[in-house]
């Protein structure tokens, strides 16, 4: 260090004692802090050697890039944007691929021997003419259920089951194989009922074109839903081999059931709005319906009257078929 740096009590800098002396007027520091100076007053300089030394760098950079090898230099597909792991939104001009599924062959008639048949066929003297019948029963819950023990016990083989729910808990009020909680409705179904056919799917108004072959080719569709949409749609081209049930939840007294043409139903709310939805639609059929004039209660389901509603739809399949048998005549 230098010597003095300040002068005790002088109140005046001393001079710095260095190699180059700063109080010197051709000291290095003091006339590139002036040369610095000058070129920030001449506003025509604009500090055009720092800009060139800017480009002289980046052309540098430049030329070590394009020198370097093969093997140093990043792969052109990195450089790439990375494609996006989410896939595309549909544009609008796309169109989803059509709902298709493995459909079941109807099981085709199944040797039903007298003995099996000798306390109905008083009944139904034809019995043995209809029972290669091809049906379809949609829904097999509290209604559909009953629906398909009572064409089975009557001898009628040739069926398939439709539906896609899981049985559980709340079932067992009034489900034929309810105790089998959270197994397939259609797999209990065809263990319960040897010999016939099943279709686990559940019914949207989109999809339901999926099963249509089956459809077309049955001469009797049961239908014991109660999704109104695709009520309808199924009314709406099959009603002339249908018979359907209406509203059997919420209600304890089966001896209000009855059976009529859709048209000629009253008192039942789904009933009802399936009569205006149709008219809506300028529907101009009508098919045999299962309802009931009890009026509806808050909530709940009563075997009685579930299972009466299934029984009574077994009742009206068999006379369309008798109809249609008839007809044939």
């Amino acid at each position: 260090m230098g010597e003095n740096c300040f002068k005790k009590g002088s109140g005046k800098e001393s001079n710095f004692t260095h190699s180059g002396n700063w109080n010197s007027p051709n000291s290095t520091p003091k006339r590139e802090f002036k040369e610095v100076k000058s070129k920030m007053s001449d506003p025509t300089s604009n500090f055009s050697d720092v800009s060139s030394q800017k480009e002289n760098t980046l052309k540098k950079v430049e030329k070590n890039s394009s020198e370097l090898s093969s093997s140093e230099k990043v792969p052109q597909n990195l450089l790439q944007p990375r494609p996006s792991s989410h896939p595309q939104t549909p544009t609008s001009n796309s169109t989803p691929p059509p709902f298709s599924i493995n459909l079941p062959q109807f099981p085709g008639a199944q040797p039903i021997s007298d003995a099996q048949l000798s306390r109905i066929l008083p009944l139904f003297p034809n019995l043995k003419n209809l029972l290669p019948k091809k049906i379809v029963v949609i829904g097999i819950g509290g209604v559909g259920g009953f629906c398909v023990e009572c064409l089975y016990k009557s001898g009628f083989r040739n069926l398939i089951v439709i539906d896609g729910d899981r049985f559980d808990l709340s079932n067992q009020n009034r489900q034929i194989g309810s105790q089998f909680v959270g197994e397939s409705k259609v797999e209990v179904f065809k263990r319960i009922y040897p010999g016939i056919a099943g279709i686990d799917l559940h019914l949207t108004p989109k999809n339901l074109s999926a099963i249509f072959p089956i459809l077309e080719e049955a001469d009797l569709i049961v239908d014991a839903i109660d999704d109104l949409p695709v009520k309808i749609a199924l009314i709406e081209k099959f009603w002339k081999k249908m018979v359907s049930s209406t509203g059997a939840g919420r209600r304890i007294d089966p001896t209000k059931i009855s059976t009529a043409p859709l048209s000629q139903t009253h008192t039942d709310p789904l009933a009802r709005r399936l009569r205006r939805e149709l008219k809506n639609r300028q529907w101009k059929g009508d098919l045999p319906v299962v309802f009931s004039s009890e009026p509806a209660k808050k909530g709940g389901s009563f075997i009685g009257v579930t299972g009466s509603f299934g029984l009574t739809l077994c009742h009206l399949a068999i006379e369309k078929l008798r109809e249609g048998e008839k007809k044939r005549k």
